[in-house]
């Protein structure tokens, strides 16, 4: 069953009495198996991104030395990317408290053009899965990826498949009327 239609039937079944009858006051979504009586709760998440990055270059033989060239471009930027990739990483080691959830994830999913062996391609495309914590200041991260295809390039830009909005971490805190009830809740289980 596709995702969509897991929804409509989920939509449907909240209107039904045999719903009304569960009594639900709301809904865990996503966890963790825990072999203990504690329960992992997150109140924020990370933003996702998926950016197709398009690498124009000249094209030509592949015998030639061609300047501007869509292999150059995709090689300036995946260098950045996994530079700062290897420093996200450094930073789970030198924080032994951290979790994945800490830091920007950024991997290369995949790449695509071209048309044949000895052939220079016009254009050239990586695709970046990002994860962004509500830590991280989104517009300076965006710059960052501007001036990194800017530096790559004459015409390199960015396509979003994906690009969630930040949203700032759930209070848990008595400011927070929902948080309250759960954590009563919670205390009494």
């Amino acid at each position: 069953m596709r995702k969509s239609e897991e929804w409509r039937g989920m939509r449907k079944f909240v209107h039904t009495n045999d719903f009304r009858d569960l009594n639900v006051a709301f809904a865990l979504d996503e966890g963790m198996a825990n072999p203990n009586n504690e329960f992992a709760l997150f109140y924020a998440e990370r933003c996702i991104w998926y950016m197709h990055i398009h690498c124009p270059g000249n094209p030509g033989h592949g015998s030639l030395l061609l300047d501007n060239t869509a292999g150059e471009k995709v090689a300036y930027l995946l260098n950045k990317f996994f530079e700062f990739r290897r420093q996200e990483k450094q930073k789970l080691v030198d924080n032994p408290t951290w979790t994945i959830g800490d830091v920007t994830t950024v991997n290369l999913t995949q790449i695509k053009g071209g048309v044949q062996t000895n052939v220079l391609p016009t254009e050239l495309i990586i695709v970046i899965d990002c994860r962004i914590p509500v830590t991280v200041d989104i517009k300076k991260w965006e710059e960052t990826i501007n001036r990194w295809c800017r530096d790559a390039g004459q015409g390199v830009y960015i396509e979003y498949e994906q690009k969630q909005p930040q949203i700032p971490a759930t209070p848990i805190d008595n400011t927070n009327p929902y948080w309250v009830a759960f954590k009563e809740a919670t205390d009494e289980l």
